[in-house]
């Protein structure tokens, strides 16, 4: 197969389960989709390299899948079981306004991405088209979510759109760099896991609206 068509099947791949992700609203359901994302996104970081022959960037798809589609997931699913976090997840919106906000958020990158002076330099187009969905994206599930869990997911999806902008642009950090950058995301979700727990135990429920009822 040729490795351009592959790799546009995964950019593909990556964007559908990230959508799956943000209209999920069941835990592991949720989860689920996160990891296969973060998976094809590693399998595109890896053929990226292949195709322009940077074999540093097999090393970061490594890392990435190790991270984003083996620890992370793994440790979201083992806080959540031993906080006793609820399988039902809660947003503000049903999952076809959710599709329906997607779609404008889609529309909006295809018509603003094309007038970025980072276009024409990045090449396949379509990385820079999924990199700022996937920014776009995972705020969106930030705000649209209610439970710390999702938001955590929500901040990971962004995440994987910044690194895909710098794959897109830069061609990648200096691996230090991007294993830094991996550390201090997992040490993120499990400071943000213990909130969950404690907020869970403070109003017997993971609703981040429970905390606008904090005064000083």
């Amino acid at each position: 197969m040729d490795i351009a068509l592959l790799n546009s099947a995964l950019a593909g791949a990556c964007l559908l389960m990230t959508m799956l992700t943000v209209v999920s609203l069941r835990l592991r359901t949720m989860v689920r989709y996160f990891a296969l994302s973060s998976l094809f996104l590693s399998a595109l970081i890896a053929g990226i390299g292949f195709a322009q022959e940077s074999e540093h960037l097999y090393s970061i798809a490594a890392a990435n899948f190790l991270f984003k589609t083996v620890i992370i997931p793994w440790l979201i699913v083992m806080a959540a079981r031993r906080s006793g976090a609820s399988e039902r997840l809660r947003a503000y919106l049903r999952p076809a306004s959710t599709f329906f906000l997607l779609l404008i958020v889609f529309a909006f990158v295809l018509a603003g991405v094309q007038r970025s002076p980072f276009f024409t330099t990045t090449d396949p187009g379509y990385l820079l088209h999924l990199a700022v969905s996937l920014v776009l994206i995972g705020f969106l599930m930030m705000i649209l979510r209610r439970d710390v869990l999702s938001q955590v997911i929500g901040f990971l999806v962004m995440e994987n759109g910044i690194a895909m902008f710098s794959y897109a642009t830069v061609n990648s950090l200096p691996v230090l760099i991007e294993l830094g950058i991996f550390a201090t995301v997992t040490v993120g979700v499990l400071l943000m896991s213990m909130l969950s727990h404690h907020v869970r135990l403070l109003y017997g429920s993971e609703d981040t609206g429970m905390l606008r009822e904090l005064t000083d």
